[in-house]
């Protein structure tokens, strides 16, 4: 029972710290490379004005689960640069206090959930459908706006520590029936990824040792 226990929090603490650090990832390895790889001054425009289909996917993502979580989403601007913003979704929290944190995480990393999504998704396609080469370029094209900006900004991460406590205790329930229900298919499936990613991480740690 405590190992179930143990890892039932661990897996929740993992999963809550590793959706802001991926979106701070992304966005630092991205703007780095974009920096590197076009002339000076030409960054906000390939990074944003080439990438447009991100931002609306962006702040889409912002809005849908703001919805589904039931806040009231005010307003919507899929794309609308000024002061340093590319677009905007301004919602409203609303209900239970609990219900309504869990809307302040959910909707600000947002982005980065979708864009994992869609990358999966994307993954998915490619592997088990045959398409042509200008829908192979649209897709990919498609792909890298997404994942330009599954992203979180400042106040984005605001919004997300302050109702990660609600997202916390979901991820750890979740993850103790998961845990207490080793025989199903669900607990089998995700033991099996969890022990191929750490048989994964002691291989690298094998090699740079060598």
């Amino acid at each position: 029972m405590n190992s179930v226990f143990g890892m039932s929090l661990l897996n929740a603490l993992v999963i809550c710290l590793a959706l802001p650090l991926i979106g701070i990832a992304v966005e630092f390895v991205c703007a780095h490379l974009i920096r590197k790889l076009t002339p000076a001054g030409a960054y906000f425009l390939v990074y944003n004005y080439l990438t447009i289909p991100g931002v609306m996917w962006h702040e889409l993502s912002h809005a849908l689960f703001a919805f589904v979580t039931l806040a009231k989403v005010n307003k919507i601007e899929l794309f609308k640069p000024r002061n340093g913003s590319l677009g905007r979704v301004n919602f409203t929290p609303r209900g239970p206090y609990l219900l309504r944190c869990l809307q302040l995480s959910l909707a600000s990393c947002a982005p980065v959930i979708t864009g994992m999504l869609a990358v999966l998704g994307y993954m998915h396609l490619i592997n088990n459908h045959s398409f042509s080469l200008p829908v192979h370029i649209i897709l990919g094209y498609l792909i890298v706006c997404i994942v330009l900006h599954m992203t979180m900004s400042g106040a984005d991460l605001k919004l997300y520590f302050k109702g990660i406590w609600v997202f916390f205790i979901l991820f750890f329930v979740c993850s103790l029936f998961i845990f207490k229900n080793p025989d199903s298919g669900l607990a089998v499936n995700y033991t099996d990824r969890i022990n191929t990613v750490i048989e994964s991480l002691r291989n690298i740690a094998a090699t740079k040792n060598k």
